[in-house]
């Protein structure tokens, strides 16, 4: 894929999954019982589900990342009413990190590629890691470091995730490829918003 290639097909669907994440966010009182949390969750993983399973099926794909970041944008204001949700902290890790960190990632390309794999599971072990935070953790005084670590770890997703970008078939589709990258940049965004709220 070229640069001017992800600029053009990819990076508008990133936007427009990050512009209905808010959207799904403000749209939802946090006052609603905490009992919704399940329902939602379950929802976005069976969305999540869905979605890599049909990320490369044209139609399908673009439905499913809009509903998937409608309801990522519902569960994040429930799962973080105990923090002050500063959005603009939020939007700006989400947008600036990626915008600085590809071009980075791209340049260096095969350079980075040892590190791939480790960036990923990094990523997942931290992902998994809010349920126990969810269940055991929840100090304030956790929180800082906890969105600290986000930040640093899907920083460097990005930029390996990045570097594997020149070598991805020009014929794929655009909604495959921003997915991945909206799914970095709302762990972006949630990790900016737990430093921020902390």
């Amino acid at each position: 894929m070229s640069p001017l290639a992800f600029v053009v097909r990819v990076l508008p669907l990133y936007a427009l999954a990050l512009a209905l994440t808010g959207v799904g966010a403000l749209a939802i009182d946090e006052r609603l019982p905490s009992a919704w949390v399940v329902p939602l969750a379950i929802l976005a993983l069976l969305e999540f589900a869905a979605l890599m399973t049909f990320r490369r099926a044209r139609p399908w794909s673009s439905v499913l990342l809009t509903a998937f970041a409608l309801t990522a944008g519902m569960l994040v204001r429930l799962m973080l009413t105990g923090i002050r949700l500063a959005w603009p902290w939020a939007l700006a890790a989400s947008l600036s990190i990626p915008l600085l960190g590809i071009p980075l990632g791209w340049v260096a390309g095969d350079r980075l590629r040892w590190m791939g794999w480790l960036t990923w599971v990094a990523a997942w072990a931290y992902v998994l890691g809010w349920i126990a935070w969810q269940l055991l953790v929840e100090s304030p005084l956790a929180r800082v470091p906890w969105g600290m670590a986000g930040l640093a770890i899907f920083t460097a997703l990005t930029l390996t995730w990045s570097g594997a970008l020149p070598g991805r078939e020009a014929s794929e589709p655009e909604v495959s490829t921003a997915s991945e990258l909206y799914l970095i940049g709302l762990n972006l965004g949630i990790a900016a918003l737990v430093v921020a709220g902390g």
